[in-house]
């Protein structure tokens, strides 16, 4: 949300610098978030359709980020499905969405996530090795027990 003086180059320049992010985004391995306490759904519903256009992404991480249910049903189904290792901290989570098809995930880290109590299906993530819920002291064992159950032979979870 720039303004120019001069508008006479203004639309070369949003050309331009679309082109820029896009490429940016596209060969961007690594995206992580901290400690943007500011953010609100509408923020998140951004970010998802920023990861829309990323081709090469392997991990994303929100460290103690405000991500709440609504903000996670914004962001969740823009997962790419590149990704290898995703980290969500955030103390107003409750409810992980049905995540999309991550074929090559292979960590959901969900440490501090102490109002989550409940998670998605988590079958699907065929090539998940690691599922850590470290302080995640609000998800009942039945729930950590039926999550266990879906994960891939040989897959561990961490809770201590």
């Amino acid at each position: 949300q720039r303004t120019f003086t001069n508008n006479a180059d203004g639309d070369d320049v949003k050309a331009r610098y679309k082109k820029t992010a896009e490429g940016l985004l596209a060969s961007t391995p690594t995206l992580e978030f901290t400690q943007l306490g500011h953010w609100k759904a509408a923020q998140f519903a951004q970010l998802g359709a920023a990861l829309r256009l990323t081709r090469a992404l392997e991990t994303l991480v929100l460290y103690q980020m405000p991500l709440d249910d609504e903000g996670a049903r914004a962001l969740v189904p823009a997962l790419p499905r590149t990704l290898k290792t995703l980290k969500l901290e955030s103390h107003s989570l409750t409810a992980l969405p049905a995540l999309p098809a991550l074929p090559s995930l292979q960590t959901l880290n969900l440490v501090g996530c102490d109002s989550l109590t409940a998670l998605p299906d988590l079958s699907a993530l065929s090539s998940l090795q690691t599922l850590k819920l470290l302080d995640c002291m609000s998800l009942t064992a039945e729930a950590k027990a039926a999550a266990t159950r879906q994960l891939p032979s040989g897959a561990k979870v961490e809770e201590w």
